[in-house]
């Protein structure tokens, strides 16, 4: 046998192993940011709902801090690495985190504030009643108010980018 071959063989296979690992300890937040660039639906046996793209999000809560629409209200971005995710949003000029796994046609996951993670952070579970449109609940608490709220969470795809789109978008090319 080709020691080349074998090097190669066992390479790959731990950095498969280290990657699968990190998706699966939820400390590769970044790594789906980068890893969402690489079309890998084709490879697997299951495909997963497509959820990568530009999203309208709108939370719901009775909270006195987040009284009017607007500041639960957003576009967020989400990228997609097979079943895994990672997505930001901006409320009240802070942008939040969510991080979580598809399951069938479930979005579960935690989402926090990204400059304090213990400052403002919960968990949510979304339905993807179609490709275009999420509904579910989240729940969560910040450290100043020490009791657990929750509410409605809904999201609208807004428009689809193409691989082409996401190709530039990395190499800084401009559009005409």
């Amino acid at each position: 046998m080709d020691p080349n071959c074998i090097s190669l063989s066992v390479i790959s296979f731990i950095i498969g192993l280290v990657i699968k690992t990190m998706l699966d300890l939820e400390k590769s937040e970044s790594l789906i940011k980068f890893l969402s660039y690489i079309p890998v639906r084709g490879i697997y046996r299951q495909k997963y709902l497509n959820i990568s793209g530009l999203w309208k999000q709108e939370w719901k809560t009775d909270s006195k801090n987040f009284e009017f629409t607007s500041e639960r209200a957003s576009q967020a971005k989400i990228y997609q690495f097979h079943r895994y995710f990672y997505g930001e949003f901006m409320s009240k000029n802070k942008t939040y985190i969510m991080f979580g796994i598809l399951k069938i046609n479930y979005l579960v996951g935690r989402w926090y504030d990204k400059e304090d993670a213990l400052g403002y952070f919960g968990s949510f579970e979304l339905e993807a009643t179609n490709s275009s449109k999420l509904d579910g609940m989240w729940i969560g608490h910040s450290k100043e108010e020490h009791q657990v709220k929750g509410g409605d969470w809904n999201w609208e795809k807004e428009k689809d980018e193409s691989v082409w789109e996401k190709i530039k978008s990395l190499l800084g090319i401009k559009k005409n």
